[in-house]
């Protein structure tokens, strides 16, 4: 019986497949992780579950046949590493796509109660910020057409995590500034309070005004 991760040089090629399999592994793992954490309901994602529990039945496919076959097929090794890579793959975009969604959900909710101007002047950038998540929120489906494995799926991958980091970025950025927007929209409520409590004041005095010069002259 063979080793389970044989190290030959005759079989490096599978050395680098288990490698490709473990770092797809860490980019999956870190991004679901990620998506549970920002998810406002802490609902799992059953389509990520799905993924991983795949990917499990590949490796298990490949276990059973190293340890219980007698003559090594390379052709179906093969094809359950990349059956197994595949599976993490979806299951990184589908976290992603999590994310994407979370995220805006929460910087709506975050920003909901504040008026434009407040937003405007505490975060200066923030109508370009605005611009920018809905270009990103468009991208998804851009994203998502390249969630299987090949080469333009590992650029497409990292493409679509440098987006989620920005739309992350901003997210933190609008919690850092809370307290400020706070305090500014708190300072502009009382403005406004004070300012209607004038025009009544004058509305009220302009009447009474009014009215005496009506009595003077009748």
């Amino acid at each position: 019986m063979e080793e389970l991760f044989p190290t030959d040089d005759v079989l490096s090629d599978e050395s680098k497949k288990i490698i490709k399999l473990l770092e797809t592994y860490q980019i999956a793992q870190s991004a679901i992780l990620y998506s549970e954490e920002v998810d406002p309901t802490s609902a799992s994602n059953l389509q990520i579950n799905k993924e991983m529990r795949d990917t499990l039945d590949h490796l298990m496919r490949i276990y059973n046949h190293k340890l219980n076959s007698q003559n090594m097929n390379r052709d179906l090794l093969n094809e359950n590493y990349e059956k197994a890579i595949g599976h993490l793959y979806r299951a990184t975009f589908d976290a992603l796509d999590g994310t994407v969604m979370s995220v805006s959900e929460l910087i709506s909710h975050s920003l909901n109660k504040y008026t434009a101007k407040v937003l405007s002047e505490v975060i200066p950038d923030y109508w370009k910020m605005r611009k920018e998540i809905l270009s990103i929120k468009s991208k998804v489906s851009n994203f998502r057409a390249y969630k299987d494995v090949g080469e333009k799926s590992n650029e497409m991958l990292n493409s679509y995590i440098a987006e989620v980091d920005v739309l992350d970025g901003f997210y933190k950025e609008i919690l850092e500034n809370g307290p400020q927007l706070d305090e500014y929209e708190k300072q502009l409520r009382g403005q406004n309070i004070k300012k209607r409590i004038i025009d009544i004041s004058v509305a009220i005095i302009a009447t009474v005004i009014g009215g005496l010069i009506l009595v003077k002259v009748l």
